[in-house]
């Protein structure tokens, strides 16, 4: 985004950015065992190696490639696809779902903010989507919510963007070209494979949102940056 931002300005021209991400509150979403997580139970997951796309359905995001990899993935009998979201695209979605009938794909409502700390430790795997041609100018906050509830995160995306960033600087995930159903899927067997690998996945993405993604965190960058511009000195003073 930044450097969307800088490609605007005229030569010569510089404007101070300061680069902040967005952020989860890792108190409230923390990893939590399926076999002890009543929203997972209700949903039947408690035994599943659960893949999760959780938020908007909109024109950002390829859920065709999710609704693909879960028919690519039907032989395995414990591996369970999980869509949780509304927007835009979400009737042409529930068509998608219809028309493939698959046993191990459900198409749920999107959960209220109150219900993330059940719904999002049920997963395993989260997908995050960012579709081709939003580089640069989208990130999906719903990354950090995931790395928060300690979920390994596959990463569908265009080259070069911040996700990817993110799953290869922390090694937490695994980045997926965008309209690559069976890169998905792949990726999704390879993990169901390697549970060492996805077990440290895990401890990374959950790792990485405490040190880097926490909302104090955040939020303390941006204070900082406020006092220094405007003179009010550091935290201390105050």
């Amino acid at each position: 985004m930044a450097r969307t931002l800088r490609g605007h300005l005229r030569p010569g021209e510089d404007v101070p950015i300061e680069v902040i991400p967005n952020w989860a509150d890792t108190d409230f979403i923390r990893p939590r065992p399926k076999a002890d997580n009543p929203w997972a139970v209700r949903h039947g997951l408690a035994g599943k190696f659960v893949v999760m796309y959780s938020g908007a359905i909109g024109a950002t995001h390829d859920t065709e490639s999710i609704v693909a990899a879960a028919g690519l993935c039907r032989d395995l009998g414990d591996v369970h696809f999980a869509i949780l979201g509304e927007g835009t695209r979400r009737r042409a979605v529930e068509a998608l779902v219809a028309r493939a009938a698959l046993p191990n794909l459900t198409l749920l409502p999107l959960e209220p903010y109150s219900a993330l700390p059940e719904s999002l430790p049920a997963a395993d795997c989260a997908i995050v989507s960012l579709d081709e041609g939003y580089e640069g100018i989208s990130v999906p906050s719903k990354t950090y919510l995931m790395m928060a509830a300690g979920a390994a995160i596959l990463a569908v995306s265009p080259a070069g963007t911040e996700l990817c960033d993110l799953v290869r600087d922390f090694a937490c995930g695994v980045h997926i070209p965008p309209r690559s159903p069976e890169a998905l899927a792949a990726a999704v067997r390879r993990l169901h494979a390697d549970r060492p690998a996805l077990d440290a996945m895990k401890a990374a993405a959950r790792r990485a949102a405490e040190e880097h993604f926490s909302r104090p965190r955040a939020t303390r960058r941006y204070a900082d940056y406020l006092r220094e511009r405007l003179n009010l000195g550091t935290r201390e003073d105050h």
